[in-house]
């Protein structure tokens, strides 16, 4: 009984070490952007309205990550609201 709970305490852990492997992986100086729009295709739109959805089991995660990104977009002169307000 003693092992199965020391391996269980060590899942997070190893699950956090392979998520900070993964984001290191993405920073790698091999990554490049050819291209942000197709030819032709006109560059001037915006949004009138962002509806920001966050997607966590845990509700109060999920409203506080909202409400920070809804701010930072009002913050950049965009209209955004949260699916925590517009919905339970």
């Amino acid at each position: 009984m003693k092992g199965t709970l020391h391996r269980a305490g060590r899942t997070p852990l190893c699950l956090l070490f392979a998520v900070a492997i993964a984001a290191l992986a993405g920073c790698t100086r091999g990554t490049t952007v050819d291209s942000g729009w197709a030819p032709g295709v006109p560059t001037g739109q915006s949004f009138g309205n962002v509806l920001v959805i966050g997607v966590t089991p845990d509700f109060n995660t999920r409203c506080r990550f909202e409400r920070l990104l809804v701010d930072s977009l009002q913050k950049a002169g965009a209209r955004a609201v949260t699916s925590c307000s517009r919905m339970t």
